[in-house]
């Protein structure tokens, strides 16, 4: 139930069952209604601060919404909610391999989506798993070979895990459908030539810290924060200092969930260029990837440290070549990259996907080049059995 008061008058009462993730307060428009806030703060009864933003360049504080000139402008159907809890966690541990080392497998899965690194190398190729099933009844794992990962000596073996289908937005159902606490799963199996078997196995000797994607959701995007990437480092490395770092929490257990994935995995299967398009406004950068795709946006762009860059999708475009984005209802579909320092960047995110088929980029000085954006396709890697070619050449792109 979220009550509304101002100098304490009480102006709204409702009760949302959309939201049940952690949230502490926000801004909502609705239609032709826009809402312009120029800072916010919120005090508990006790009188800690819990919520202090004057909306400077680049700012987060809240899920939707864009900052313009220290001002928060929240228009059309928009709920801007405190994005509080939605930084995506590392988690890392390091391990000593010491003899000759014969085969190494990693077994994992996750209540939510993960990417694994084992020595600063990502873990297999593979897009969103585990995937979305029932995680009520059932939850797929993934084996990896990761024999050539390994080293002799120190290791050290890393995850991230954001909310995917398990936590985050879900359709019309609204968030935390399965549940609001994350956790990831993982057991490396190694075995050496001598025919013994070490496991380096998650348990709450791990370690952990908010990472440098700052938020996460199928449906409204990603933000990454290269600043904190360049702050944290070599994290997934060996002999990385993590002593400021917490320690993991272990959640209760859903092993008898765990089913092997039967499925084919979800990978990159192509990549589109991008034709650049008339710019429909200052500061507005359109391009147009030739057809409509399912994926991400890979994007090559130059700025100054602490500049954020917004980068929206669409399907269609209006007439006056702006984005048509009604047909997304409440999802935002936007992601948004913060530059660590001067220059430029390329930068994917990995815990999202959109429908699209034209990107929208704002926040640079210039617009980037067409070929610094390529659409990126991702979808169920299934073998080819057939093919088909016709005379049409529109029925043979479809």
């Amino acid at each position: 139930t979220i009550v509304t008061k101002v100098d304490g008058v009480v102006l709204d009462t409702r009760t949302v069952t959309t939201h049940t993730a952690p949230g502490l307060v926000g801004f909502r428009t609705s239609g032709a209604e826009t809402g312009t806030v120029s800072d916010a703060k919120v005090t508990s009864e006790s009188g800690d601060v819990l919520v202090d933003t004057t909306f400077p360049s680049g700012d987060r504080t809240f899920t939707a919404g864009t900052v313009q000139g220290g001002n928060l402008v929240v228009a059309g159907n928009a709920e801007a909610w405190y994005a509080f809890g939605a930084d995506v966690p590392l988690l890392r541990t390091e391990f000593d391999v010491e003899k000759e080392v014969e085969s190494a497998r990693i077994y994992a899965a996750a209540r939510g989506l993960y990417e694994l690194q084992l020595n600063g190398e990502p873990v297999g190729d593979q897009q969103l798993a585990p995937g979305w099933t029932d995680y009520r009844t059932r939850i797929d794992y993934q084996t990896y070979d990761v024999t050539d990962l390994l080293a002799e000596g120190d290791n050290a073996f890393g995850a991230e895990v954001a909310d995917g289908w398990y936590a985050g937005r879900v359709a019309m159902f609204g968030d935390s459908v399965y549940g609001s606490d994350t956790s990831v799963i993982a057991q490396l199996r190694i075995r050496y030539t001598d025919g013994s078997e070490q496991l380096v196995a998650t348990d709450d000797s791990w370690r952990t810290t908010n990472g440098p994607t700052t938020s996460a959701d199928l449906l409204d995007g990603e933000a990454y924060d290269a600043r904190r990437a360049e702050a944290l480092g070599a994290w997934s490395e060996s002999g990385y200092d993590d002593g400021d770092w917490a320690a993991a929490v272990q959640r209760p257990t859903a092993t008898s969930k765990l089913e092997p994935q039967t499925a084919p995995p979800v990978r990159v299967t192509e990549e589109l260029d991008a034709t650049r398009l008339p710019s429909p406004a200052e500061g507005v950068h359109v391009y147009d990837l030739g057809q409509n795709m399912v994926g991400h946006a890979r994007v090559t762009l130059t700025g100054e440290a602490g500049e954020t860059v917004r980068i929206r999708v669409a399907e269609v475009l209006n007439a006056d070549g702006t984005l048509y984005t009604a047909n997304f209802r409440s999802a935002k579909a936007t992601d948004y990259y913060t530059f660590a320092s001067d220059g430029s960047a390329t930068w994917e995110p990995k815990f999202t996907f959109h429908g699209f088929r034209y990107v929208e980029i704002t926040g640079v000085d210039e617009a980037p080049p067409a070929d610094a954006i390529t659409g990126v396709v991702v979808g169920t890697d299934n073998t080819p059995t057939a093919s088909l070619e016709t005379s049409s050449a529109l029925v043979n792109q479809l």
